[in-house]
């Protein structure tokens, strides 16, 4: 009898200290939820003159971003600068730049680029209150767009009687 208690102790034992070990491991190669999350994304709608596309600016919880730019209809083979500026694009005044975009041989263009912390940030201080607009080229072949973000006008979660 008593050999079956340790023998039942002994397994106890080791089990505990398997579950211990792998919750230890998995807290150690845990990646943190805010590196992939996003905190805001803004969209704008470019075009004119038979060029058309969209410039999606999105800022991560971890201070970064990215910028998506798909667009068509512009000089084939062409650097374009791409810049972010505060208020429309009727008066806008420079925030900062963006990564360029090349177009191929048909004039379009299709890149997503990283955008560093220094950026988002000077992107934040006029984006929190105020608007901002992406231009994509410049003089004639310029491209402007505000950059929007949808607002929630409602919040309803049903299981915790949230409307």
């Amino acid at each position: 009898m008593q050999t079956t208690i340790r023998r039942h102790a002994t397994l106890v034992r080791r089990a505990s200290t398997l579950v211990a070990l792998v919750g230890l491991l998995a807290t150690l190669f845990a990646q943190p939820a805010s590196a992939l999350s996003v905190r805001r994304t803004w969209t704008a709608h470019l075009g004119g003159s038979g060029a058309n596309g969209t410039a999606v600016l999105k800022a991560y919880m971890t201070g970064s971003g990215s910028l998506e730019l798909h667009l068509v209809g512009l000089q084939p083979s062409t650097t374009y600068p791409v810049i972010a500026y505060r208020g429309s694009c009727a008066s806008p005044t420079l925030i900062t730049r963006l990564p360029g975009a090349v177009t191929d041989a048909t004039g379009a263009a299709s890149k997503t680029s990283v955008v560093s912390i220094r950026i988002m940030n000077s992107i934040w201080t006029y984006g929190r209150t105020g608007t901002i607009a992406i231009k994509v080229g410049s003089g004639a072949l310029g491209r402007c767009g505000t950059l929007t973000y949808p607002i929630a006008t409602r919040v309803a979660i049903p299981s915790l009687k949230i409307d």
